[in-house]
């Protein structure tokens, strides 16, 4: 999505998101691992995961160095 998408277009793609799958996003921009956003949101990794892929198929990529693009892209995490 951000090779072929512009900022604007990023940030109305996170706007567009569920709020659980947002805060998701914001957790692996910030490099958590599966197991650690389950435990700081107090859901299963299962559930973690689940989230994870409906966000990554709303947002049509397949990683999470893409995921990290996109949050920074569309101004969700700062960039460093």
């Amino acid at each position: 999505m951000t090779d072929a998408y512009t900022r604007a277009e990023c940030r109305h793609a996170v706007e567009n998101l569920p709020p659980r799958q947002r805060e998701i996003l914001v957790k692996i921009a910030e490099c958590k691992s599966r197991k650690v956003i389950a435990a700081e949101l107090g859901i299963s990794i299962n559930t973690v995961r689940a989230h994870a892929t409906n966000l990554f198929q709303r947002l049509r990529i397949q990683s999470d160095n893409q995921a990290v693009r996109i949050a920074c892209a569309s101004g969700l995490v700062p960039v460093r």
